[in-house]
């Protein structure tokens, strides 16, 4: 789990802005109460710091290129499928391909490997979804008892003008 040390979260910097004020507004009113400014940035600044540790959160994930065609049947061209996990506490998108779980649902036309490589079978043509699932659990810090996994997919074909039945390239 990944926590942010740093916040750029608004409403934070916003309510730390409103306390800086408010401690200069009262430092000018009441300057023989030095101690008063003091401790209202203090405050602030104790509870901006204390509102940004936040667990890095997986909120939604897509899969590249969204679709692929390939062929004609007999060649081998492997595609290389990437995961982005989009993420908040920081707002980030970031590759994870080696942490979701791939698969094909038609592995007679293409067989996909642990790190996204789509390769077709080279005896059969067609179109096969590649699926990448992320288990938010381990990917982020959620912190849940129900299930947290996230899906995403993408279509890869395999086309031969040549063959009767199969998708044109």
């Amino acid at each position: 789990m990944h926590i942010q040390r740093s916040c750029s979260a608004t409403i934070e910097f916003t309510f730390l802005k409103f306390l800086v004020f408010l401690a200069v507004k009262e430092n000018v009113a009441h300057m023989k109460k030095a101690g008063l400014v003091s401790s209202i940035f203090s405050l602030g600044l104790l509870l901006f710091i204390l509102g940004c540790g936040h667990p890095t959160t997986l909120v939604s994930m897509s899969v590249t290129p969204a679709t692929a065609t390939v062929g004609p049947v007999g060649a081998v061209i492997p595609v290389q499928y990437t995961a982005y996990g989009n993420f908040i506490h920081p707002t980030e998108t970031r590759d994870i391909s080696s942490q979701v779980t791939w698969t094909s649902s038609v592995p007679m036309i293409a067989t996909v490997s642990s790190t996204g490589l789509a390769t077709p079978t080279g005896t059969a043509c067609g179109t096969t979804t590649i699926t990448a699932m992320a288990d938010k659990k381990l990917i982020g810090g959620v912190h849940t008892t129900s299930s947290a996994t996230l899906v995403a997919t993408a279509t890869f074909t395999v086309a031969d003008s040549n063959v009767p039945g199969c998708p044109s390239n």
